[in-house]
């Protein structure tokens, strides 16, 4: 059994924001866990997580995503998937630089 992400967007005043996705939910896996989210300076954002979750064991190797601002993946970049060591390798924080360079 595999665990997939809602990714959910609010307004200020605390109701869903309905230009993000479906009724301001958007629905993504992998990864099937969103272990962070960054910013990007045209509105959208990335997600870093590990490539698939099985509910019943570790989480396998490394993945970003890159969303448009309205939720929709961003189809121009990856999905990417890395297997750094032949291990789990699982990210726990991501962070775009000014210039635009993800890290």
């Amino acid at each position: 059994r595999y665990a997939t992400s809602l990714l959910q967007r609010y307004l200020a005043n605390g109701t869903p924001d309905g230009s993000f996705g479906a009724t301001g939910t958007t629905l993504h896996a992998p990864p099937a866990r969103a272990n962070a989210i960054a910013s990007l300076p045209n509105g959208g954002f990335v997600v870093v997580g590990p490539s698939s979750v099985d509910l019943n064991a570790p989480p396998a190797d490394f993945r970003i995503e890159r969303f448009d601002a309205n939720g929709a993946h961003d189809a121009a970049f990856g999905p990417f998937e890395y297997d750094f060591y032949g291990a789990y390798d699982e990210p726990t924080a991501v962070v775009v630089q000014p210039d635009g360079r993800i890290v």
